[in-house]
């Protein structure tokens, strides 16, 4: 219900939310994409790029790949290279997709040893 207000709030006077967490900016982004609100959208990106976080930043990831957000993705990249070790040790790791998985555990850039990130999956 927060969502829609948010949503109405924009469409009709303008206002977007100050703050705005990983969870509510993903509720407001499909409902931006859906509504075809594209200034409202980019506000939200760049609210989620700014709430990136090692327990959040692959639900976000999920949602640019799903949204073609190739800045948004690019900068989910960068940050899961820099603190991938603490990305495989968040709670909701072994809850990712296995094409996505797939496409972490291929990278090049990740700032890991490959004996402690298969220790990170395993565990």
């Amino acid at each position: 219900m927060y969502t829609f207000k948010c949503d109405l709030q924009y469409v009709y006077m303008g206002v977007i939310p100050k703050r705005i967490t990983a969870e509510l900016g993903l509720e407001l982004l499909d409902l931006a994409r859906q509504y075809w609100l594209r200034a409202y959208e980019d506000h939200v990106v760049v609210a989620l790029e700014q709430s990136l976080t090692a327990e959040n930043v692959l639900t976000i990831l999920g949602a640019a790949m799903l949204y073609d957000l190739t800045h948004l993705e690019s900068i989910c990249w960068d940050f899961i290279d820099v603190h991938i070790q603490d990305i495989i040790s968040a709670k909701n790791f072994g809850d990712l997709d296995i094409p996505t998985l797939c496409k972490v555990v291929k990278r090049d850039s990740l700032c890991i040893s490959e004996a402690d990130l298969c220790l990170g999956l395993v565990l």
